[in-house]
Order: structure tokens, then C-alpha cells, then sequence
């Protein structure tokens, strides 16, 4: 039998082109892609540059708090028609870039690299854009807290990122936002359900309210996090880092744990009675386990001077990483029991006849929070807030309230002794009645 060179090297011929043109297909939508991804963070950058230097979001935010300070508690018919079109134009301002700022960062969540079915995605950049965005944003402090000092900024600004969207749309998969870096972010109520969190830093970021349900946050960093509040049915928390967080009041019900879960330090409980508790009446016995032995519960009776060995010793690890910073309340106590509960929102916890003595406290959030029988003898509350707070019968003794916010309405009923009062200035002791 002959064989026909001929027909072979015509088979290799159109064997040989077909691969040049589907390599020249995928080079060409692949260069196409990013030209549209780079035009797109472009725009992007280009409209928010200019929606900061007319300021419309502050100038209208200022137009509408003046009215609302100087002339709505007055029977004006026309200011308070003012204040109602001030108010529309700065939160049509503020939707207008929030959901520009939403669209781009669900487009630019999308793969842009070249995928094949036999290996992973590459030459991927949209990462990188995503970031850029980010930064753009933290650089002008526009949801996102101080970089220095964590502190938050001023309206407009704080809520420029609140109840953005990201989760999953209908029929669609979830956003992959791996390794994303949101630390510092003002994310209350923001949604992230079905998210690809995985390895994303999510440190101290404010996630208050927030939806999370079937999002995989495998290894991401939630050292913390503020999840006051947060919806985390089914989340997958595989090998991801909690310390310090605050669970008061999140919904854990069916998370998926493994061993490498680390919730030392972290706050659990429930503020309110009225509200399921799904921490404690979970179906995982893994997470009970897990939080009763790293975690410490928020509750009427807390004792920090008697929280178990294991738990003790977790709080020491986990505070070990801050002892550099000379401010910080690792590294000026020597036990770190006394920073269990340092900086944490704890508004609205029922701390009744809980002792917190010696405890530091500074930052920490008592805003409407009872209070009612703690002994506080010691305890350090400067820059603490206490609006609203319930401090019937507590023990001030030698408490330091210095700079505390709505300390001194909150303190009005409350008998002191050598207590440091919000203006700096030391109480006598009052005599018990007789």
C-alpha cells in the first residue's frame, strides 16, 4: 500500500492553520478584553476625579444638614420642602456613585484571562484593577476608615460603601473576589451572599448587618471584623481567621468549619433575649466547642477575671502579634484578659452585674448598652462612647472616663468615687445613703 505524502502534509497543512487561527482567535478576544477592562477602570477613575472636585456628595450633604440644624424644627412649610429636595439630591448624588462604583466591581469581578478547561486561568489582570479601585477609594476617604489610626470619617464620607451589592444576582454564580483586600472598609449592610471570598482581607473591617450566606470565605482574614449582626448561614470558614472578631448577634446556623478555623479572642453573644441565638443553639457541635474554648461570651454576669485557662491563654497568642505598637493594650498590660473587650462595639449588650474590673476599655462601644450592677472598679473607658448606656448601680471606683462620649448624662444617677470624669477632673467619693 502506497502512502500519499501528498494528502499527509495537507492534513498537517489544515491542521497546522487551524491551530494558528484559534491561537490568533484567543489572542484577539483575549487583547480585546483588556482594552475594554482597562477603558473600563479608566472611566471609572476619570468620573470619580471629577465627581470630587465639584463635591457634589458633600456640598449637598452640608446644604442638607444646615437646613435640618437651623430651620426644620421651625412650622416653615417652604424650608422643610427644602430640606426634602436637599436630602433627594444628596442621596441621588450618593446612589449615583455607589452604583457606578457597584457596576464596576461586579464587571471587574469577572475572569478576564485565558482559560482553558485542563489548566487554570491565565494572564489574569482584573484582580489588579479591582485594587485599584479600592485604593482610588481609601485614598479619598470614601468608605473606608483612617489608615493610621482606624478612626472613622465624617458623613458623607463613612457610608459611601453601606449596603453596596456584590452578592450573587438571579440565576448567576457569586462574585469571585478572591484575595480582594477590603481591610478598614465601612461595609454595613453590605451583600456578599454566594461570594468567592477565599484568602480575602477583610481585617478590622466593618461588616455590621452584613449578608455572607453560602459565601466561601475559606482562609480569608477577619481579624477584627465587626460581624455584629451578620447573616452567615451556610458560609464556609475553612481555615479562616476570626481572632478578635465580633459574633455578637451573627447568624452561624450550618457554617462549615475544619480545624484550622481560629476564633481566638473573638466576642460572641446575644444583645437581646427576644432574638435567636444561633451560635448557641446550633446544629454544629464543632462550633460550640470552638467558640466556648477560644471565644469569650458577651453576657449579663461576665467576669473577666474568671474566664477559663485555655481561653486565657488563646487571648494571650492572639495579642502577641500587637505588642510592637507602644499605644496598644497588649502592649501595656501584662495580662490580656484586661484587653478582652478592648475597642469592640457593644452596643446594645446586656452586661447586667457583669465585672469588668481593671479592664481596659478605651473605644469601646457602650451606646445603649445596660450596664445595670457592673462593677467597672478601675476600669479605663477614655474615648469610650456611653450614649444611651444604662449605668444604674454600677461601681465607679477609680473608673476612667476621660473623653468618654454621653459619659456625663449617662453618669448623672451614679454614685463616684475617685472616678476621672469625661473633662479630666477627679469626683470625690460620694457617701452612701443612710
Amino acid at each position: 500500500m502506497k502512502i500519499n505524502f501528498g494528502i499527509i502534509k495537507l492534513f498537517k497543512f489544515i491542521g497546522i492553520s487551524t491551530l494558528v487561527s484559534l491561537l490568533l482567535f484567543i489572542a484577539g478576544d483575549y487583547i480585546s478584553r483588556q482594552r475594554y477592562y482597562d477603558e473600563l477602570i479608566d472611566k471609572f477613575l476619570t468620573s470619580m476625579e471629577l465627581y470630587l472636585i465639584q463635591d457634589k456628595l458633600y456640598v449637598n450633604y452640608l446644604e442638607m444638614e444646615h437646613i435640618k440644624k437651623e430651620h426644620l424644627n421651625t412650622n416653615d412649610e417652604d424650608k422643610k420642602k427644602e430640606f426634602q429636595q436637599k436630602k433627594a439630591e444628596y442621596e441621588q448624588a450618593k446612589n449615583l456613585a455607589r452604583s457606578v462604583t457597584e457596576n464596576t466591581l461586579r464587571s471587574l469581578s469577572t475572569n478576564d484571562g485565558i482559560c482553558l478547561r485542563i489548566i487554570p486561568c491565565m494572564f489574569t489582570k482584573n484582580p489588579e484593577r479591582r485594587q485599584l479601585l479600592l485604593s482610588f477609594l481609601d485614598e479619598a476617604g470614601l468608605g473606608f476608615k483612617n489608615r493610621v489610626d482606624g478612626i472613622m470619617p465624617e458623613e458623607p464620607s463613612e457610608s459611601f460603601l453601606e449596603e453596596i451589592n456584590l452578592g450573587s444576582l438571579r440565576d448567576t454564580e457569586g462574585l469571585h473576589l478572591e484575595e480582594i483586600n477590603l481591610s478598614r472598609a465601612i461595609l454595613r449592610r453590605a451583600n456578599f451572599k454566594d461570594a468567592k471570598l477565599r484568602g480575602a482581607n477583610l481585617t478590622t473591617t466593618e461588616l455590621t448587618d452584613a449578608r455572607l450566606h453560602y459565601a466561601n470565605l475559606s482562609g480569608a482574614y477577619l481579624t477584627k471584623a465587626n460581624l455584629k449582626n451578620a447573616y452567615l448561614f451556610q458560609a464556609t470558614l475553612k481555615g479562616t481567621h476570626l481572632q478578635r472578631a465580633n459574633l455578637i448577634d451573627a447568624n452561624l446556623k450550618k457554617v462549615v468549619l475544619d480545624n484550622n478555623t481560629d476564633f481566638k479572642g473573638a466576642v460572641y453573644g446575644c444583645s437581646r433575649p427576644e432574638l435567636p441565638c444561633f451560635y448557641s443553639k446550633s446544629e454544629s457541635e464543632e462550633l460550640k466547642r470552638k467558640l466556648e474554648k477560644q471565644a469569650i461570651e458577651v453576657k449579663p454576669g461576665l467576669d473577666l477575671s474568671d474566664l477559663p485557662l485555655e481561653t486565657r491563654q488563646f487571648l494571650d497568642d492572639v495579642f502577641k502579634s500587637s505588642i510592637d505598637d507602644k499605644t496598644s493594650c497588649a502592649s501595656i498590660h501584662k495580662d490580656k484578659t484586661r484587653c478582652a473587650l478592648y475597642d469592640t462595639d457593644l452596643s446594645e449588650v446586656n452586661l447586667t452585674g457583669a465585672k469588668l474590673v481593671n479592664a481596659d476599655l478605651r473605644k469601646t462601644n457602650f451606646t445603649k448598652a445596660n450596664l445595670t450592677d457592673a462593677d467597672l472598679t478601675g476600669a479605663d473607658l477614655t474615648g469610650a462612647d456611653l450614649t444611651g448606656a444604662n449605668l444604674k448601680d454600677a461601681i465607679l471606683t477609680r473608673t476612667n472616663l476621660k473623653d468618654a462620649k454621653g459619659a456625663t448624662a449617662a453618669i448623672k444617677q451614679v454614685k463616684l468615687c475617685k472616678t476621672t470624669l469625661p473633662n479630666g477632673k477627679i469626683s470625690g467619693c460620694q457617701k452612701n445613703d443612710s
